[in-house]
């Protein structure tokens, strides 16, 4: 089903790059200004100078970011900062992490991928998507003629054929290159040249479809870009495919924010389920450990000043979407509670559970509402069913690094 080959990529050079964690960077849009000033100051070869540039108060139609990371693109391969690979090969990409105490890895493998319309079902995605970060996205690849970070995508096959190659590949070879995250991940990549491995990788991967599980807005813009360019070189874009079969990837919830008085909060939660209230100490996480493993849809409330909730919306008591999609925990929350019972239909988002609660202690939001994290099988469901999450459905962690391969749309 999906052509998955080989490309000739663009790295940095080992002889001229003597730390590659200088150089690499976070995906564009989780980049806050600060740290976007802290990956300028790292390296002038750091990759958000193409990626995720600045913009500037005398920017017009011949000189922007988009133009200068065309340019810096140019420049850092004509000085070797970047080389290009000679030959089209495949590159074993592995993540090594600590969660909650625990050392994990995951891996997969970076390729070019043949661009299908989702109609097609071979290429398909699982989330809702805005149009600005699109165009932002257009924009750079029309400039950069590159895709400069890989769409991180998910495939099953419990015959593990490109997992024990990653594997195998792992034990017995040397890294090309190693990086680490802001966060104290471990980053690290490997040439995949063997051609037996190369045509039993695209042999397993054909057969499978491929879900788009971070990049939803990066692949569309790289389908639209294709359609712009009428075909070939722009109809492959640069992809991460990990099996989902394998262990060590985590999915985070991603958690939201209303803005409603106590009493209506209260009140109209009453009316969505079973509310058990809480007593909670001022940023304790604790009481988020009480939400999984329960039949009913489970979330957590936080409504400030110590005081919280755990609210149970009994299977099927929202008939609004039928399937999969649902079922979803984060679809009863959206069209259920929010939208049925509270009348609510804006809301803000926040990873870290910590800082949520304390935008309501500080009486910027009313409440903030606490999710399981999403499961890979529901993703996978949901995605089979054509059918798309709301936006933020899922967070998966870690992030690949941008910067440890590029692929030339040559």
């Amino acid at each position: 089903m999906a052509e998955v080959t080989p490309f000739r990529g663009i790295r940095y050079n080992p002889q001229k790059i003597l730390n590659f964690s200088d150089v690499t960077a976070p995906p564009y849009d989780i980049i806050s200004s600060e740290e976007k000033e802290q990956l300028y100051s790292r390296s002038p070869f750091n990759i958000v100078q193409i990626d995720f540039g600045k913009d500037r108060d005398d920017d017009n139609e011949s000189n922007n970011r988009y133009t200068r990371a065309s340019q810096n693109l140019e420049d850092w391969l004509a000085s070797n900062i970047l080389i290009r690979d000679d030959r089209p090969i495949f590159y074993g990409y592995e993540i090594e992490y600590r969660m909650k105490g625990q050392n994990l890895r995951f891996r997969g493998l970076l390729a070019r991928v043949r661009i299908e319309p989702f109609s097609a079902g071979i290429i398909l995605p699982h989330e809702e998507t805005h149009s600005k970060p699109k165009a932002d996205r257009l924009n750079l690849l029309r400039a950069t003629e590159a895709n400069i970070s890989p769409i991180f995508s998910l495939y099953s096959s419990p015959q593990r054929v490109t997992s024990r190659i990653l594997e195998d590949t792992a034990e017995k070879r040397a890294p090309v290159v190693t990086a680490e995250d802001a966060l104290g991940c471990h980053h690290r990549l490997w040439l995949i040249e063997n051609p037996d491995e190369v045509r039993a990788v695209s042999e397993e991967l054909k057969a499978l479809p491929v879900f788009i599980a971070d990049g939803h807005h990066r692949y569309e813009t790289s389908l639209e870009y294709m359609m712009e360019r009428k075909g070939a070189p722009a109809d492959r874009v640069l992809m991460f495919l990990a099996n989902m079969e394998e262990s060590g990837l985590t999915a985070l919830p991603t958690h939201r924010l209303i803005r409603l008085e106590k009493g209506a909060l209260e009140s109209g939660l009453r009316r969505a389920g079973r509310l058990s209230p809480l007593s909670i100490l001022p940023g304790d996480e604790g009481f988020l450990d009480l939400l999984p493993g329960r039949e009913a849809h489970c979330f957590g409330v936080y409504s400030g000043s110590g005081k919280g909730y755990i609210l149970e919306v009994e299977p099927g008591r929202y008939q609004g979407i039928s399937g999969p999609l649902g079922r979803l925990d984060v679809t009863v929350l959206h069209r259920y509670v929010f939208e049925e019972v509270l009348g609510i239909t804006d809301f803000a988002y926040e990873m870290n559970p910590t800082k949520a609660m304390k935008m309501v202690d500080e009486h910027r939001f009313g409440a903030a509402f606490f999710l399981n994290p999403t499961r890979l099988q529901e993703l996978r469901d949901v995605a089979l069913d054509g059918k798309r999450m709301p936006p933020k459905s899922t967070y998966f962690f870690p992030k690949l690094l941008t910067g440890m391969v590029l692929n030339r749309l040559d």
